[in-house]
């Protein structure tokens, strides 16, 4: 006989709402029983740990952290990380709490995170011009956005200001490959960056079709049925995708750092696993690129 079961409640409930967000799993107990008794099959229960993951842009961040210690790189890079880890952490206190404070904490830190990265990525020759007047334009750019969503705040307006953000991102990005010598690690940064720009623009995609049209998606999961519904949650996808997107492009940017600083010979790009790219030090220069 299958025992009775209610929503699992032996911890805090903020902490249970914050896990059952983290991973949208069906968190149940039977009762009288502190024991975890999952009330799906283990296959259902992995892929619904895709629905909702905005803890992957922590763990990415502090992934990236590892390599700009592990590599001596600048602290430029270790904030834009950080901006990573306060965009996830902030998403995720929205999605378990719905409180319109925590929004502001997972959206507006995506503006303040991505500054960090346009700074970067026009500072990257080994002289520092105009530094101080870019900090401020960002400065009033993050200021302007922020007085905007607080006094209206619009959802387009945010992911218009975000994109635009993403947009010189990559468009920099693009401009500085240019200027790269033909070779392999250049050849390198070409797919480091296609891939970034990928990534990030299917999941920024997919992030507005699941506004447009959520109503409609909730729809065609429920016909769909699980556990082939979790190629439906776009949100969740959004959340993956746009924070490979971001790891790629920080890792991309710390590796032109390294080629016009002239430290490149002694890197090159590697992927974990065929899908975290990141840079891996060559101890020979004979292995360089």
């Amino acid at each position: 006989m299958v025992p009775e079961r209610r929503p699992w409640t032996g911890v805090n409930p903020y902490i249970a709402e914050l896990w059952n967000t983290v991973t949208n799993l069906n968190y149940y107990a039977p009762i009288g029983s502190k024991t975890l008794n999952w009330s799906n099959p283990r296959m259902r229960l992995l892929m619904r740990l895709l629905r909702e993951t905005e803890l992957a842009l922590v763990v990415l961040a502090f992934f990236g952290l590892y390599f700009v210690k592990k590599h001596d790189m600048e602290r430029r890079f270790s904030m834009c990380f950080l901006g990573m880890i306060l965009v996830g952490l902030g998403s995720s206190l929205f999605h378990s709490t719905l409180r319109f404070e925590m929004q502001l904490m997972d959206e507006l830190p995506m503006i303040y995170a991505t500054c960090f990265c346009l700074y970067s990525v026009f500072q990257m020759r080994r002289e520092a011009k105009h530094a101080s007047e870019l900090k401020v334009l960002l400065f009033l750019y993050c200021a302007f956005v922020t007085a905007v969503y607080l006094k209206s705040p619009n959802p387009v307006f945010h992911q218009v200001a975000y994109g635009l953000e993403m947009l010189a991102v990559a468009v920099r990005c693009y401009q500085l490959i240019q200027q790269i010598l033909p070779g392999a690690y250049r050849d390198s940064l070409v797919s480091l960056i296609k891939y970034s720009t990928g990534t990030f623009l299917s999941g920024f995609i997919l992030w507005n079709i699941d506004t447009l049209f959520c109503p409609h998606l909730q729809s065609s999961r429920r016909v769909v049925g699980s556990p082939w519904d979790v190629l439906l949650q776009f949100h969740g996808w959004w959340h993956v995708l746009t924070g490979l997107g971001c790891y790629g492009f920080v890792t991309l940017t710390m590796a032109m750092r390294l080629y016009f600083l002239d430290k490149h010979r002694k890197y090159k790009v590697c992927y974990f696993k065929g899908i975290l790219p990141y840079l891996r030090h060559i101890i020979h220069d004979k292995r360089a690129m």
